[in-house]
């Protein structure tokens, strides 16, 4: 006769650690949307760079070539019908087609290219990377201050680290002010001179105090994730309840 099932400690605050997760989703997703305008912005500006001022027919020719190889060497999945090399050449014409097209069609109406892609694709750059050192900090994955962990008893271990987590969430919530502090005083030059001054170079119209909120949003997210993780390390409730099953 199968025994019931035992479980583990049951996670503190299940309904906070479900907002936690659908916020870490929100930022999975603003992340990868701000990745992929990145990535496009500096494909936009390497293609104006390489084909704006010399582009021919051998140009045309090495994109076939490289979209055919792409297809004659794709790996053919179980049960899955190998194309005949006349198709793949036939499509990679197509697609070789339809990316000249779109390339020459860029070109001649965007001679200059997007001046600002350059530090367009900066800012986003900067607002990727502090999302994901946030994202980092829901995941357990961040950077973490270590007080000799293995010098200690392992009856005490728990709060060793629920102190290291409580000093980081306090050094967090320090950057925290200080970023604040560094909004405002941009946020006082944008406005002292009329919208005007203290933006971006090529995109006046963004003001640096608007791509600086990345801070103080992301030293709040991991101060309180962090704080959070501080107590559940403390209560030793900081795993998921695990099912175990005697065989």
């Amino acid at each position: 006769m199968r025994e019931p099932t035992e479980r583990g400690a049951q996670p503190s605050f299940p309904l906070i650690r479900r907002l936690d997760r659908a916020w870490f989703r929100a930022e999975q997703l603003l992340c990868g949307v701000m990745f992929l305008a990145m990535g496009l912005l500096v494909f936009a500006s390497v293609i104006r760079d390489v084909f704006g001022t010399d582009r021919g027919w051998g140009d045309v020719a090495g994109l076939f070539a490289f979209v055919w190889l792409a297809l004659e060497t794709r790996v053919v999945r179980d049960g899955e019908h190998r194309r005949s090399r006349a198709a793949n050449a036939a499509i990679a014409a197509a697609l070789t087609a339809a990316i000249a097209g779109v390339i020459e069609i860029y070109l001649r109406n965007l001679p200059g290219g997007f001046v600002w892609a350059g530090e367009a694709a900066l800012g986003l750059m900067l607002w990727v990377a502090f999302l994901g050192a946030s994202m980092a900090t829901y995941e357990k994955a961040h950077l973490s201050l270590e007080f000799g962990e293995k010098i200690w008893p392992r009856g005490v271990l728990h709060v060793v680290k629920a102190i290291a987590h409580a000093i980081t969430s306090a050094c967090c919530l320090a950057l925290l002010a200080l970023s604040i502090h560094s909004i405002r005083e941009h946020y006082a030059a944008w406005k002292s001179a009329g919208g005007h001054g203290s933006t971006l170079q090529t995109l006046d119209w963004v003001p640096l105090w608007a791509v600086y909120l990345v801070f103080p949003y992301v030293f709040a997210a991991m101060a309180v994730r962090l704080l959070a993780q501080t107590y559940t390390i403390a209560t030793r409730t900081d795993e998921a309840p695990k099912e175990q099953v005697p065989t």
